[in-house]
């Protein structure tokens, strides 16, 4: 099969293209950045670099595009520009992918284009599936545009409202890594705030999937069927890195150090994988225990 992936050098980026290469796939990659070694020692691999607006035209011709650019939603304080970014880049890239694919009809398939559970807003207390409305702060509204966007593609479209991404290769986890190895990390205010989550390893077998099967469109959750919230989370962690986890780090002090963004880990959405879980798909990493001891090790 070939694929282009929009955006890959990120944590899924090269969970996909480690799978997909060793699995005998062609891919290639656009990104602002270069890939390390770890995911370009197997497999054909054509790296290249693009400005993030137009997707250039050459004699690839993928079977399925999967768009996963973004700039960073917890690297830099949300000033005005930072927000500007945010969306912009979202929209820009998927945009570009949108108007590749209309060139390339006869050969692409499937688009299938990120979006995040931000969709629901910061703070859902209620299950949120499919069906849900989006919430009303600044991420739903990023999140809305962005899928709006990938709506315009004139092929079958998967929407992927990701959740925490559990990966030794980025996200969250390796930051938060020296801190419980350590013996000083805890849950984030109160610790009750749902926390959904999915396993990096999961992003190939589910791609495979939705590529196997063309009745699959529209949104999904992208989140394990075990729901947890961030203390239980965080003393998995701890009991993965063979710490305690006693604490709680007070939402004060987390509000003082990150300003607006606070609301990420504080706050949290319900989120469930409804339609995967009715339409038949099996998850293979869905313990959250067994998801940490492997990336910590």
């Amino acid at each position: 099969m070939k694929i282009l992936l929009v955006g890959g050098s990120g944590t899924i980026g090269k969970h996909l293209i480690e799978d997909w290469l060793l699995a005998g796939h062609q891919v290639q990659n656009l990104s602002r950045s270069s890939m390390d070694a770890l995911v370009t020692s197997a497999g054909s691999l054509l790296q290249q670099q693009w400005d993030g607006q137009t997707i250039p035209d050459t004699e690839f011709r993928p079977d399925l595009v999967v768009n996963l650019a973004g700039a960073g939603i917890a690297d830099h304080a949300w000033t005005p520009d930072r927000r500007k970014l945010i969306l912009d880049s979202r929209i820009k890239s998927t945009r570009a992918c949108v108007e590749y694919i209309r060139k390339n009809t006869d050969s692409v398939k499937l688009f299938i284009n990120s979006s995040a559970v931000g969709f629901y807003g910061a703070h859902r207390e209620e299950i949120c599936t499919e069906e849900s409305k989006p919430g009303n702060d600044f991420l739903a509204e990023v999140c809305e545009a962005w899928e709006n966007e990938a709506k315009r593609a004139p092929v079958r479209t998967v929407l992927l409202r990701t959740s925490v991404v559990i990966s030794k290769y980025g996200g969250a986890l390796p930051k938060m890594l020296p801190v419980f190895k350590a013996g000083i990390g805890g849950w984030l205010g109160n610790g009750r705030q749902p926390f959904p989550w999915i396993d990096g390893r999961e992003f190939s077998h589910l791609i495979q999937w939705l590529m196997d099967h063309p009745e699959a469109s529209g949104p999904y959750n992208i989140c394990s069927p075990q729901s947890i919230n961030n203390k239980q989370f965080s003393q998995a962690l701890s009991e993965a890195v063979h710490r305690p986890c006693l604490f709680a780090v007070p939402a004060f002090v987390l509000k003082i150090m990150l300003g607006s963004r606070a609301d990420l880990v504080l706050k949290g959405q319900n989120q469930v994988p409804e339609r995967l879980t009715r339409e038949g798909y099996v998850f293979k990493y869905d313990k959250i225990s067994e998801a940490l001891h492997f990336h910590t090790r």
